[in-house]
């Protein structure tokens, strides 16, 4: 995703992605070299 202020300060812990209705948790944060251009989550789908 784009970076912004707000996505820079995403952790593994406390934050959930939802996209297409569905729930994924955050695995890892990876922020492309801290170039401040993008952020890469690597997510696993959440179980309920």
């Amino acid at each position: 995703m784009r970076y912004c202020e707000k996505a820079s300060v995403i952790t593994n812990a406390g934050f959930r992605v939802l996209f297409a209705g569905q729930i994924y948790d955050i695995l890892t944060v990876d922020h492309q070299n801290y170039k401040r251009k993008s952020v890469k989550l690597r997510c696993r789908k959440a179980r309920r």
